[in-house]
C-alpha cells in the first residue's frame, strides 16, 4: 500500500477515532478492542457514523482498497455510497500508531472470556449480603432455592434481609449503611440488589446461580443432599474477606447460620432439604477451617 492509500486509510482511522472519543467509547488506546467490548448494533452504530461518502476520493482509490480489504462498502441506493474501514484496517492501523501487537488481543480475550478466577475477590457489601442469606437459609441446590418471584413470601425475605444486614455490620463484615436495606421504587431491597450483583457468579467460581425469573441459588450439592465442604469453606472465606476472624465472630457467624437455617428458612422454603444437624455441623466445621 503506497502512502496515498495509507494517508486515506489514516483519514478513516482519525474519525472513527474521534467519534469513540466523542461518545466516550474508546477504551485505552485500542480501537478495535474498544469495538470488540460492544454490542453489534452499538458497533455497526459507531462504524456508520465514521463512513466517508465515496464522493469524499477518487473512485479508483477507493475500489482499490475495497479490493484489499482495507474498506467495506455501504451502498447507498438514492444516496452516495458511503465506505468505513474493515477489521483488517482498523486493526492494522492500531497496531502502527500504538505499537500494538497481537499479544494485546490474546491479553483482551483471555480477560474477557477466558478469565477463570484462581483466588479471593473481595465483595462488596451488596454481595457479601446476597450470599450470606444465600447460605444462611441453606439455599445449596436447584432443588432448594430463593424464589423472589414468588410474591407471599417477599415480606419475610424483606425481613431475613434486613436481619441478614445488621449481623455483617454489628461483626464488622459490611460497613453502616442505612439505605442498604430500604425498598427501592416498588421492590423490596433484596429483590433489587440481586438484580445486580452481577459479577458474583464469576467471584464465585460460577457456584452462585442464577436461573432466571429471579430464582437464585449455590451450587453445593447435587441429588444426595451431602454439601462441598471445600466449595462452603471458600464462600465463607469470601464472606469473612481478608481480616482475621477472632473467636467472638467464630461464634457469632456459627450461631448465625443455624438459627436463621432452623428459625426463618421455613418462612420463605417449602423445603428443609438441608436444615438437619448433619448440616449444621458441615457448617461448623467449614467454619473451623476459615477460623485461622
Amino acid at each position: 500500500m503506497d502512502n496515498k492509500h495509507s494517508e486515506i486509510i489514516k483519514e478513516f482511522y482519525e474519525k472513527l477515532k474521534n467519534i469513540l472519543l466523542e461518545d466516550n467509547s474508546l477504551k485505552g488506546s485500542s480501537i478495535f478492542i474498544s469495538l470488540l467490548s460492544y454490542n453489534s448494533n452499538k458497533r455497526t452504530e459507531l462504524l456508520i457514523d465514521s463512513a466517508f461518502s465515496s464522493v469524499h476520493f477518487d473512485l479508483d482509490e477507493l475500489n482499490y482498497l475495497k479490493n484489499h480489504k482495507y474498506l467495506q462498502l455501504i451502498e447507498g441506493g438514492y444516496e452516495p455510497d458511503k465506505y468505513i474501514l474493515t477489521a483488517n484496517a482498523i486493526w492494522e492501523s492500531d497496531k502502527k500508531a500504538h505499537n500494538l501487537n497481537e499479544n494485546s488481543l490474546i491479553d483482551y480475550f483471555q480477560d474477557k472470556n477466558f478469565c477463570v478466577e484462581s483466588g479471593l475477590r473481595e465483595l462488596n457489601d451488596k454481595e457479601k449480603r446476597a450470599l450470606f442469606t444465600l447460605v444462611s437459609v441453606r439455599c445449596f441446590s436447584r432443588e432448594s432455592i430463593m424464589d423472589l418471584g414468588d410474591k407471599k413470601k417477599l415480606a419475610n425475605w424483606e425481613k431475613i434481609h434486613k436481619q441478614v444486614d445488621k449481623f455483617l455490620v454489628d461483626n464488622g463484615f459490611i460497613s453502616n449503611d442505612p439505605d442498604a436495606t430500604k425498598k427501592k421504587g416498588d421492590r423490596i431491597r433484596l429483590e433489587y440488589d440481586m438484580l445486580r450483583v452481577n459479577q458474583l457468579p464469576k467471584k464465585t467460581r460460577q457456584i452462585f446461580r442464577n436461573d432466571g425469573n429471579k430464582k437464585y441459588y449455590l451450587a453445593l450439592s447435587e441429588d444426595n443432599l451431602q454439601i462441598d465442604k471445600d466449595k462452603l469453606t471458600f464462600l465463607l472465606n469470601l464472606i469473612i474477606g481478608k481480616q482475621r476472624l477472632t473467636a467472638e465472630q467464630f461464634s457469632n457467624l456459627r450461631s448465625a447460620f443455624k438459627n436463621f437455617a432452623h428459625n426463618e428458612s421455613r418462612y420463605v422454603k417449602d423445603d428443609s432439604y438441608f436444615i438437619t444437624t448433619e448440616i449444621d455441623d458441615n457448617i461448623y466445621q467449614c467454619l473451623k477451617r476459615c477460623f485461622k
